[in-house]
């Protein structure tokens, strides 16, 4: 991963620049959640990834309406994904380099990284 401290970060898409050829962690309308390693990102937030692992959440309404509705989730696997940057939520860099990007960053970045890491380990 490129040092954070030599090329700055200015504005917000300079992380995700710095996350090219890295693992990252996608959240996507639709309770879907994307890991994989980013390759190329525009704009507009498409980007191209590939070794890619699809986790959705699926709420399954009750046959009852006493009862509680069945979550569950379900996995695929991908080679390689093109992903629509309208559908995109979040982005952030797999969790076990937040701990190395949380030690180059201060303040408001860094706490940051850390509610990711916390938010996806839910």
């Amino acid at each position: 991963m490129a040092d954070l401290s030599s090329d700055g970060v200015e504005e917000p898409f300079d992380l995700i620049r710095l996350s090219l050829s890295e693992r990252v962690l996608i959240k996507l309308r639709g309770d879907r959640v994307l890991n994989g390693t980013l390759h190329a990102y525009d704009g507009h937030m498409n980007m191209v990834l590939s070794d890619v692992t699809e986790t959705i959440t699926v709420v399954e309404p009750a046959q009852n309406p006493q009862d509680e509705p069945i979550i569950r989730t379900v996995k695929r696997n991908c080679e390689m994904l093109f992903v629509r940057g309208d559908g995109v939520v979040l982005v952030s860099p797999f969790p076990p380099l937040i701990a190395s990007l949380s030690s180059c960053l201060d303040g408001a970045v860094s706490d940051f990284a850390e509610l990711v890491l916390v938010i996806f380990s839910l």
